[in-house]
C-alpha cells in the first residue's frame, strides 16, 4: 500500500493513550460555500448537545465538490528536533469586570460535499459570513465517509479559519474503503472584522493514487462558533497549541503511559464555567495498522484539571500504509470559578514505533471558552 503524504504547515497564521494526524496549512477559496443552516443562543452550557434558540438562517448554497486532481506530493519526513515536554500556554485575556456573555451559533451543513484531491484543490465545506465583531472560536464537527468509489485508503484534511485568524491549522487522518462513517473535529481562532468576517472550512483529500470523490463530507456535519465580548479583557477564552508555542520543527514523542502534551492554566471568571476542547494528531513513524480489518493498536487522549481525568478518547489507528495519522478530540464542561490547571494528556499503545504530534505531524491545540454558567 503506498504512504500517504502530506504537506508540512506553513508558518503563519492496558493503556491510556492519545492520538495525533499530519498537519497541512490549506489555501482557502473564496468560490465555493455550502448550504448550511444556522441556529443560535445564548450559551448558557455550549457543549456539542447544548440547546439553542429557534432564530435560524440560512446560507444560500453554491457548488460543493471540485474537479482538481492536483495531487500531495511532499515527504512526510520527520524532524530530528524531539520533546517530551509540555508546550507553553498561549492565553487571551480573560480580565475581570462587567463583560458581554459568550453566545453561539451552529451552522449545519444540508448537502453532501465530495472532496477533490490534494491542498490547491481545497473546498470549502463551510463559508459563513457572520455579524459578530470581535474574537471568536470556531469548531468544525465533520462526518466523513468512503464513497467505495475506488478501494485506495484516502486521507482527508481540514482547517478551520476564523475571520483574521490567529489560530487555524489543518489536521487529518485516513480512511479505508467500506468503513462506516467517522466524525472528526478541528478548532479555529481569530477575530472577526469588516475586511473579514467568514468562518471558512478548507478541505481536501489525499492518496497515491488519488481519486477525486473518494471522499465525502456528510449532510449534518456542523460549525459552532463561539462570539466573545471584544472589549478588552472580556475576550473570555484561552488556548494554547503546539505549534504555536514549539514552532514547526520540534515534535512530541508520545509515551506508551498518559504524559501532558499541553498545559493551560486557567482562573474561571465568576458566573461562568469552562468550555473545554481539544483535537490532537498523533502520527507513528510507521503505521502498525497497515491492512484495513487488521487495526488492534490505538491511541488515547485525555482532559485532565489537576490530575482528575474529565474526558478521554481512544481509537484505532486507521489503517495506511507508511506513516499512520489520527485525530482525537476532547470536551468538557467545567464548572466552579477560580483557577484551574488544565492538561491534554496523551498516550500510544504502540510499541514498534515512534508517535509523534508537531513538525511534520500535525498539531495539538486546547482551548477553554468561558460560558454562562
Amino acid at each position: 500500500m503506498p504512504l500517504l503524504v502530506r504537506f508540512r504547515p506553513q508558518g503563519a497564521c492496558g493503556l491510556l493513550l492519545i492520538a495525533s494526524a499530519c498537519a497541512a496549512g490549506s489555501p482557502t477559496s473564496d468560490t465555493t460555500a455550502n448550504s448550511s443552516t444556522s441556529t443560535m443562543s445564548a450559551t448558557a452550557a455550549a457543549t456539542t448537545d447544548a440547546t439553542t434558540a429557534s432564530a435560524t438562517t440560512s446560507v444560500a448554497p453554491t457548488t460543493s465538490s471540485s474537479t482538481s486532481t492536483t495531487s500531495t506530493t511532499s515527504d512526510a519526513s520527520t524532524s530530528d528536533a524531539t520533546s517530551t515536554t509540555p508546550a507553553g500556554t498561549t492565553a487571551i485575556t480573560t480580565g475581570p469586570g462587567e463583560c458581554a456573555p459568550v453566545t453561539s451559533e451552529t451552522f449545519t451543513l444540508t448537502q453532501d460535499v465530495l472532496l477533490a484531491c490534494g491542498a490547491m484543490a481545497a473546498v470549502d465545506v463551510f463559508d459563513v459570513p457572520l455579524r459578530h465583531r470581535g474574537p471568536a472560536v470556531a469548531r468544525a464537527t465533520l462526518t466523513i465517509e468512503h464513497t467505495q468509489s475506488v478501494p485506495e485508503i484516502h486521507f482527508w484534511n481540514a482547517t478551520v479559519l476564523v475571520g483574521e485568524s490567529e489560530y487555524g491549522f489543518g489536521i487529518g487522518d485516513d480512511l479505508c474503503s467500506g468503513y462506516q462513517p467517522v466524525t472528526k473535529q478541528n478548532l479555529g481562532y481569530g477575530l472577526l472584522t469588516d475586511a473579514s468576517d467568514r468562518v471558512k472550512v478548507p478541505m481536501y483529500q489525499g492518496s497515491a493514487p488519488c481519486t477525486d470523490g473518494a471522499l465525502a463530507v456528510r449532510a449534518g456535519s456542523t460549525l459552532t462558533v463561539w462570539y466573545a465580548d471584544p472589549t478588552p479583557g472580556c475576550e473570555r477564552v484561552a488556548y494554547t497549541s503546539w505549534y504555536a508555542t514549539q514552532g514547526f520543527e520540534a515534535t512530541y514523542v508520545w509515551q506508551t503511559m498518559m504524559s501532558p502534551i499541553l498545559a493551560l492554566p486557567i482562573d474561571t471568571p465568576p458566573g461562568t464555567q469552562a468550555l473545554l476542547m481539544s483535537v490532537v494528531e498523533g502520527s507513528p513513524d510507521t503505521n502498525p495498522n497497515a491492512v484495513c480489518g487488521a487495526e488492534t493498536q490505538t491511541l488515547v487522549s485525555q482532559l485532565r484539571d489537576g490530575g482528575a481525568v474529565l474526558h478521554q478518547a481512544e481509537m484505532l489507528l486507521p489503517a495506511s500504509g507508511g506513516q499512520g495519522h489520527l485525530v482525537l478530540a476532547n470536551e468538557a464542561l467545567l464548572p466552579g470559578a477560580g483557577p484551574h490547571a488544565i492538561d491534554l494528556a496523551v498516550g500510544a499503545n504502540v510499541f514498534d514505533s515512534a508517535v509523534r504530534t508537531g513538525g511534520c505531524c500535525g498539531d495539538a491545540a486546547l482551548f477553554a471558552v468561558f460560558v454562562p454558567e
